[in-house]
């Protein structure tokens, strides 16, 4: 295992190095470095420790929040399952990740309207239940409104996480 992770270092050295010419676009799937994490963190597979991510939400030329896949078919409240490129998938929604373009490979295409919204939609219940916040109690509590407040909350929490303020 600590030979992986030296592997793994080596890797992520280069792509700190690398300049990346990538152009990305929500509801694009993209083969991605991933790493080799720890614990329940999921992990990409084989020499560059990568695997298919869906670019959920842009933040930036350079920066996105992700979601990674997986094909083995899982259930709960955390999972949303597709079909894509003819093949049935998981959507790991309790693993976002913010992630630079450094990190993708190759694109691999892009989820349909239906899917994307749907993915949207329980990544949202998942993350922003309806009486979580003043602003989403009784009528004209909109998704999109949820996905804003999501943001500022998550955004909130790494600045307090990096810089412990």
């Amino acid at each position: 295992m600590k030979d992986n992770f030296y592997r793994w270092h080596t890797i992520k050295s280069a792509l700190c190095d690398k300049k990346s010419r990538a152009l990305f676009h929500e509801r694009e799937v993209w083969w991605s470095s991933i790493g080799l994490n720890v614990g329940e963190e999921i992990f990409g597979k084989g020499e560059s420790f990568t695997r298919p991510v869906l670019i959920f939400k842009k933040f930036t030329s350079d920066s996105f929040l992700a979601l990674p896949l997986t094909t083995k078919i899982k259930t709960g409240s955390w999972y949303v399952n597709i079909h894509f490129q003819g093949k049935p998938q998981t959507i790991i929604l309790n693993q976002p990740k913010t992630m630079d373009r450094k990190r993708l490979h190759n694109r691999m295409g892009t989820l349909d309207d239906i899917d994307f919204q749907s993915i949207q939609k329980q990544f949202i219940d998942l993350y922003v239940p309806l009486n979580s916040h003043p602003a989403f109690m009784g009528r004209g509590s909109t998704g999109k409104s949820r996905i804003v407040f999501l943001l500022y909350s998550l955004t909130r929490w790494f600045v307090k996480a990096w810089t412990g303020k």
